[in-house]
């Protein structure tokens, strides 16, 4: 195909009465020690390029290898290992909600960012005593973050006009 997308979905409450048992989420979690499911869509779009479609061809043979070897990997890969610990769980419901979002698509189109752990003091969230936590922070460079490689997508010639999450459903910690 020239063109398609690729959905994680969660099913709802409703969806689940009703009988869908697919849940193709990605279970992420926070550098708070949350969890979360995270649904959502990436369209893609194949190059044009013979060359890229020779080489997608030989690494691959089939678009269904494609998005198993390729796709879903990267996906749960921003998701879970890249985006996820960059901020809390009360961060990425609350204040941060929009850039966790906007992390996760950069990340996917131009490359996982390169991340410090950092020490830093904070009050607990229940106890309110102040402690030393341990954070993932990306290294900023002159242009923004800086990266530690390509997209596994742009190595191809695979462009991702939309990428994009649909629903995060916390767990109830």
């Amino acid at each position: 195909q020239r063109r398609g997308q690729f959905l994680f979905h969660r099913p709802t409450a409703a969806e689940s009465k009703a009988g869908e048992t697919n849940d193709t989420s990605v279970r992420v979690r926070y550098n708070d020690g949350g969890y979360a499911w995270v649904s959502g869509q990436i369209s893609w779009e194949m190059p044009v390029d013979p060359a890229a479609v020779i080489e997608l061809h030989r690494d691959f043979r089939s678009a269904e290898a494609i998005q198993r070897q390729l796709v879903t990997p990267a996906i749960v890969d921003m998701l879970a290992i890249r985006t996820a610990p960059l901020m809390s769980s009360t961060e990425s419901y609350a204040a941060r909600r929009t850039e966790f979002v906007e992390v996760f698509a950069d990340q996917l189109r131009n490359g996982p960012y390169q991340t410090r752990t950092i020490q830093v003091r904070e009050p607990d969230p229940i106890t309110g005593e102040e402690k030393t936590i341990s954070k993932v922070d990306s290294v900023m460079g002159p242009g923004g973050p800086t990266r530690i490689g390509p997209s596994p997508f742009q190595r191809y010639g695979i462009v991702l006009p939309i990428a994009t999450l649909t629903g995060i459903d916390y767990d109830d910690e």
